[in-house]
């Protein structure tokens, strides 16, 4: 398995490690409602807990055997990708934008994009989750050659059950679409 590359450019965005200007901009999206119905964003009452957890996100980020992005428009920070899980050439994804971003299709380019480097560092198979209620999420999948799959999990998060829905795309899925 290579290392992830330094930074990852499309049309219109650039996928790079955060940076400390992050703060605010990543605090503000984690604090946002509509994100965390979306995705499973850790509580963060207090000052330490949300710089004790940008912290790491900036440490993931430089780290090269992880796969942890911020997302940028501008240099300005309006999302992140990050890995879930692994196991073995297995790699479980999730990806937020920031609700003020929706609509114009920064989502499907940064999995897209997400989902190439991927192949191209070494994994087989690449999954995602989602919401059972976000449809949007699923249609992003979607675009980008994922299948769903049969295979649903409970997610009990922010005192709710959640159903989660996943789908994938093997890299022999990938190159026969490309």
């Amino acid at each position: 398995m290579q290392n992830k590359p330094e930074s990852i450019e499309t049309e219109r965005l650039i996928l790079k490690s955060f940076s400390e200007e992050d703060f605010v901009p990543i605090m503000a999206m984690f604090r946002d409602e509509r994100v965390s119905a979306t995705f499973m964003v850790p509580e963060l009452e207090t000052e330490e807990q949300q710089k004790r957890l940008f912290s790491k996100l900036v440490e993931l980020s430089h780290d090269p055997a992880r796969f942890e992005y911020g997302v940028y428009r501008e240099n300005m920070l309006i999302g992140f990708v990050n890995d879930c899980d692994i196991e073995g050439t297995m790699i479980e994804i999730g990806y937020a934008i920031s609700p003020e971003e929706w609509g114009r299709g920064y989502a499907t380019e940064v999995l897209r994009a997400s989902i190439e480097a991927l192949f191209e560092i070494g994994y087989e198979r690449i999954r995602a989750g989602y919401f059972e209620n976000n449809e949007a999420s699923h249609r992003v999948m979607l675009k980008c050659g994922m299948k769903d799959i049969d295979e649903t999990e409970e997610d009990h998060y922010r005192g709710k059950v959640y159903l989660c829905r996943n789908c994938e795309i093997t890299k022999e899925q990938y190159d026969a679409e490309n």
